[in-house]
């Protein structure tokens, strides 16, 4: 994988084959797959001296997108709290 000046990308990764590439912003840890780019869109991306630009003006909303998060756990979403209510404790039982 290329190295990439840049302080809005942390990564860029291009399958020529599929047309598809991906990357990973420093601001987080979600990888986007753009669909249908061509090769030179990504070669000028490596050679943009800014790279956060280039994207902007010739990737973002130019072409679809896939999110992937990088976490392999399921994301549950958690339960509320109840502030404020109290739940009477259970008796314990004799042994």
């Amino acid at each position: 994988m290329p190295y990439i000046n840049s302080s809005a990308i942390a990564w860029a990764d291009y399958d020529d084959a599929a047309q598809e590439l991906d990357i990973r912003f420093t601001s987080g840890s979600t990888t986007y797959t753009y669909f249908g780019v061509p090769e030179y869109i990504y070669q000028g991306l490596l050679s943009a001296s800014s790279a956060g630009q280039y994207f902007n003006e010739n990737i973002r909303d130019q072409y679809s997108r896939k999110i992937r998060h990088s976490h392999h756990r399921p994301h549950h979403p958690r339960r509320p709290r109840l502030r404020g209510i109290r739940h009477p404790r259970q008796p314990r039982t004799p042994r």
